[in-house]
C-alpha cells in the first residue's frame, strides 16, 4: 500500500489490520502502521451485506486532503480458505450507506494493543496491563484516579495528632504515622499515587503544626513585652520600691 504526496513523489505506507469473525459480526483486534510521511488521519472498518447476502468488510483511509493512491490490499485466513477474502474492489469517499458495526481503529501510536504488556519479563502479574522489569524514563507522569486527595486535612474537624504523640509512635514504630513502613515498601513496593497523597498529607499537617507553633511565639512575645513594660515601669528612678 502506499500513497502520492503533492501528486509526484511516492512514499511508502505499511498498514496492518488485524479482526476476527464471529457469528455475523466481526471484532478489531490490531492495528500497525510503518509510515513514510505521515499516519492516517482516520482509519475505520465496517461491514456490510453484498448483493448476493455475503458478509463483507469495509476499510476506510483517510488523510484530510492527502492524495491517497496506490493501493494494494490483501487479506488471509486459516489455511484452506485462501481465496475467503477476495475480491476486493476501491472506491472515493466515506463509508456508504448501509455499513453497519463501523469501528474506528486508533492512531494515537504506531503501536496499539488490547490486552496486557509485558517487557523484560515472561508474565504481567494480576489486576496489571504492563509490567517492565527494568528502569522506566520518561519527560512526564500523570497519575490519574488517586482517590481521596488529603485536603481534609485543613477541615476544621480534622484531628491533628499532637507533636508528643506523633514523637512516641515514631519511637515506637520507627515510621510516621499512616506512612509504610521499610519492611511493607520491600515486599510491597509503593502505589506512586497514593504515596504522593500521603507524603502531601504529612506536609499539610507540617505546616499546622507550622501555624500553630507560630501563634504561640507570637503569644509568648506579646507576653514578654507585657512583662518588660511592667519592668521598666517598676525600675524607673524615684519611684518608690516595695519593701520586702
Amino acid at each position: 500500500m502506499g500513497y502520492n504526496y503533492s501528486h509526484s513523489t511516492n512514499k511508502a505506507v505499511d498498514i496492518t489490520l488485524g479482526w476476527y469473525h464471529y457469528d455475523g459480526s466481526f471484532y478489531w483486534t490490531q492495528y500497525h502502521s510503518k509510515l513514510g510521511y505521515s499516519k492516517p488521519g482516520r482509519v475505520r472498518i465496517g461491514k456490510y451485506i453484498n448483493g448476493s447476502g455475503v458478509s463483507c468488510i469495509r476499510i476506510e483511509l483517510a488523510n484530510n486532503g492527502v492524495y491517497w493512491s496506490h493501493y494494494n490490499i490483501g487479506a488471509m485466513d486459516r489455511s484452506g480458505f485462501p481465496d475467503y477474502y477476495s475480491g476486493w474492489t476501491y472506491n472515493v469517499g466515506e463509508m456508504p450507506v448501509g455499513t453497519t458495526e463501523i469501528t474506528n481503529v486508533p492512531l494515537q501510536a504506531d503501536v496499539a494493543i488490547q490486552g496486557k504488556l509485558s517487557i523484560g519479563q515472561t508474565a504481567v502479574p494480576d489486576n496489571y496491563q504492563l509490567a517492565v522489569k527494568g528502569k522506566i524514563i520518561a519527560g512526564e507522569l500523570k497519575i490519574q484516579n488517586v482517590g481521596n486527595w488529603p485536603d481534609y486535612v485543613f477541615d476544621s474537624s480534622y484531628q491533628l495528632m499532637s507533636l508528643p504523640e506523633t514523637d512516641q509512635y515514631i519511637k515506637t514504630n520507627k515510621h510516621l504515622p499512616d506512612m509504610p513502613s521499610a519492611r511493607e515498601v520491600e515486599a510491597k513496593g509503593i502505589a506512586v499515587g497514593a504515596n504522593q497523597a500521603l507524603l502531601l498529607k504529612k506536609v499539610e499537617e507540617l505546616t499546622l503544626h507550622l501555624i500553630q507553633l507560630e501563634k504561640k511565639v507570637a503569644q509568648q512575645n506579646e507576653q514578654i513585652q507585657q512583662q518588660q513594660q511592667l519592668l521598666s515601669q517598676y525600675l524607673r528612678p524615684g519611684k518608690p520600691k516595695a519593701m520586702k
